[in-house]
């Protein structure tokens, strides 16, 4: 199998895993489970505001997002450019939907001058959910020849993120599982390369600066070394439990309970990875749908995300062919996603200097009501793109753009008490 058809079945399959799961992340969201993917009202509420957004069928949440600004990132060079990333992140506030506590902290304490890539925000070097690991595939698709660029790169972009060892190591582990499966390893002997690597891991050597082990000390009064020694002792004792519940096939729900990823510590990086990895070994021969599905419905579990690396480990192990057409088609911006796949293979993304950019998703969100259907904009990091839709949901006024890139997005507010007008909707 070529590497091509892997890392597409790996782009595709995490973005589909994400959007099969992405409804039933939250009790508070509204929806009718009518299929595989369904339209459906995304709802969000916080102190000062609540959001009503109707999604359609197959829309991905900020999983999906996430990893296709990491991809976007990546220079002609194989090199993860930090300080794009890290200006996308502040824009990605603006349209970003389903996202975690930390990915938003994390983006609000982004340095504009970019002189600073690790934000250090409150709870930084406590931040050990998925928000890295769910966006890593890029790491492993651009580097599918170089192991030690793969994690370096990958340990780069974690670490704008989230700061804790369970969060660091897992975005190692993953990351080499990742790297076996795209270059034919099978499911098991990638399973066993990734815990010898992670084993042998040290932040230490990955030329992470003084300055960062000082300031995550200074926040926790511990000692950093000492608390990834105790974070890795804790992850090899799950590599033995995963090797145990692979040898013993216990059913998804007990399994997941034994792994910490159902319940309270459903959003730890080490529980929902270790979840999707016995997950595609439990149901690995009976195809995409029996690993994913059952794990996007399943109650009290970071569904979008655990469906996701699901899909992406999948896709990878057995690529696109392995992914059914259907919801390849289905499945938001498909398109964009195969052309994503493709330039992360040959390393061909252009991006522009920070200087060329023009518009701002900031403004246009803040002039939202001004906007038409039909209306051409601008915004950096996307470039052109079009006005497609134009609703009020409730209390929330929700704007579609399309770029000409082929990514899709929705700008939204709390709408003003007067109702639009069919000219504004564009009917």
């Amino acid at each position: 199998m070529e590497l091509a058809s892997r890392i597409k079945g790996a782009l595709l399959g995490g973005a589909i895993g994400d959007a099969m799961g992405f409804p039933f992340e939250r009790e508070e969201n509204v929806y009718t489970d009518n299929g595989i993917f369904f339209p459906w009202t995304y709802r969000y509420r916080n102190r000062f505001r609540s959001l009503s957004v109707p999604l359609e069928a197959g829309s991905y949440s900020d999983d999906t997002q996430m990893t296709l600004m990491a991809a976007r990132s990546y220079r002609s060079t194989g090199v993860f450019d930090a300080k794009h990333f890290s200006a996308e992140l502040r824009e990605w506030l603006n349209y970003s939907i389903g996202a975690g506590k930390a990915s938003k902290q994390a983006a609000k304490s982004t340095d504009r001058s970019g002189k600073q890539l690790f934000p250090f925000y409150k709870g930084y070097a406590f931040a050990g959910g998925n928000g890295a690991v769910m966006r890593a595939l890029p790491h492993a698709a651009a580097n599918s020849s170089n192991y030690d660029s793969c994690i370096r790169n990958g340990i780069n972009d974690c670490l704008m993120t989230h700061g804790h060892p369970h969060a660091i190591l897992m975005q190692v582990y993953y990351l080499s599982l990742l790297f076996a499966l795209l270059n034919g390893g099978m499911l098991m002997d990638s399973i066993h390369f990734a815990e010898d690597h992670v084993d042998r891991f040290s932040l230490d050597e990955t030329g992470i600066p003084e300055e960062w082990y000082e300031k995550w000390n200074e926040q926790t009064g511990l000692c950093y070394n000492a608390v990834e020694n105790a974070v890795k002792d804790y992850l090899l004792s799950l590599c033995d439990a995963l090797s145990y519940m692979i040898k013993e096939q216990p059913a998804l729900n007990d399994a997941f309970k034994c792994l910490n990823a159902i319940g309270r510590e459903k959003g730890s990086a080490i529980h929902s990875a270790f979840a999707a990895i016995y997950a595609v070994k439990r149901h690995e021969e009976e195809g995409f749908m029996k690993c994913v599905y059952p794990v996007s419905r399943m109650k009290g579990c970071d569904t979008d995300t655990v469906a996701s690396l699901i899909g992406t480990l999948f896709g990878a192990a057995y690529g696109i062919e392995s992914v059914d057409k259907t919801l390849i088609s289905t499945v938001q911006d498909s398109d964009y996603l195969m052309e994503t796949a493709d330039r992360l293979l040959a390393s061909s993304f252009s991006l522009s200097s920070m200087s060329e950019r023009t518009g701002s998703l900031k403004r246009h969100k803040a002039n939202l009501e001004e906007l038409r259907v039909g209306q051409n904009l601008t915004a950096f990091p996307f470039g052109h793109g079009i006005v497609t839709g134009k609703t009020i949901s409730q209390n929330t006024l929700v704007v579609q753009v399309r770029f000409d890139i082929g990514q899709s997005i929705r700008l939204t507010k709390t709408a003003k008490q007067a109702e639009p007008t069919p000219a504004d909707l564009g009917r």
